[in-house]
């Protein structure tokens, strides 16, 4: 009876000391409802946590050390202690394009006055001058009878032409411009009238021009010479009809007379007579 006894009361407190400690390890208050748990993990005495949905105060604040954010374009290379950068490179999508730099060359002359850019003092002798044969021989009755050229005059100058071949009939004491038999519907005042447009507008340049008698004349006509000089009068300024080469000072803005038909008295630079 007295084991009996002794063997319930141990039972007894062996359930009390079991159901005690499962008492202990029952979940208790989260750490932020405990002022102890809350100061622990903050730092901060329990009555000055926030509450929820509060922001913490500017001293509370957590300090952080951050870089300083550049704004230098990608493939920039800063120079240590300096705040530009080399070799600055514009930044995709921009309109800002990386600086260029400018050829310290003179710019060469365009084609409509290659000649400005030459010395007064050379003679024209000295230069290698584009021309063009049969200058006006644009028009032909069949195909390979008379053509010679696809531009006109106007567009030859402008692309560098500055010796014109013009070949003149005389009808009716008045210049047509013909190659052989074929008319190139063309007067001699349609030629210097493109010759002196071009001269206004390209002061600096020359135009040498090589007057030929073409096929037989037609009507009434003085002598070809007589009849050059009518038009030869009409803006004598324009024209060197001096019998020696010049030089491009006195050339310039000019039409320098190669002739190739007889003449009486001083006409220009004889390069044939007849």
């Amino acid at each position: 009876m007295k084991r009996l006894f002794l063997s319930c009361l141990l039972l007894f407190g062996l359930v009390f000391w079991i159901m005690t400690s499962c008492g202990k390890g029952a979940p208790g208050p989260s750490p932020t409802a405990s002022g102890e748990n809350t100061e622990a993990s903050t730092g901060l005495p329990a009555e000055e946590t926030p509450g929820a949905g509060d922001s913490l105060p500017q001293s509370a604040a957590p300090v952080t050390s951050r870089a300083p954010e550049t704004t230098e374009a990608p493939g920039t290379t800063a120079v240590p202690g300096t705040t530009e950068a080399l070799g600055t490179t514009a930044v995709p999508g921009t309109t800002e394009a990386s600086e260029t730099t400018e050829t310290p060359e003179a710019a060469i002359p365009a084609a409509a006055d290659w000649m400005s850019a030459l010395s007064d003092s050379l003679s024209l002798a000295s230069l290698s001058i584009p021309g063009t044969h049969e200058s006006c021989a644009r028009f032909e009755p069949l195909a390979g009878s008379a053509r010679c050229q696809t531009l006109s005059l106007s567009e030859q100058l402008e692309a560098g032409v500055r010796y014109l071949d013009i070949r003149c009939r005389r009808v009716d004491n008045s210049f047509s411009i013909y190659h052989g038999m074929v008319s190139q519907n063309m007067t001699f005042e349609d030629v210097l009238d493109a010759c002196y447009a071009f001269l206004s507008s390209h002061p600096g340049e020359t135009i040498l021009m090589c007057v030929k008698e073409e096929y037989e004349p037609k009507g009434d006509n003085d002598a070809f010479d007589s009849v050059f000089k009518r038009y030869l009068a009409e803006n004598p300024e324009r024209w060197y009809t001096g019998a020696s080469i010049p030089t491009l000072q006195e050339a310039r803005g000019r039409i320098v007379l190669i002739r190739r038909f007889a003449a009486s008295g001083l006409l220009g630079f004889p390069a044939a007579d007849g």
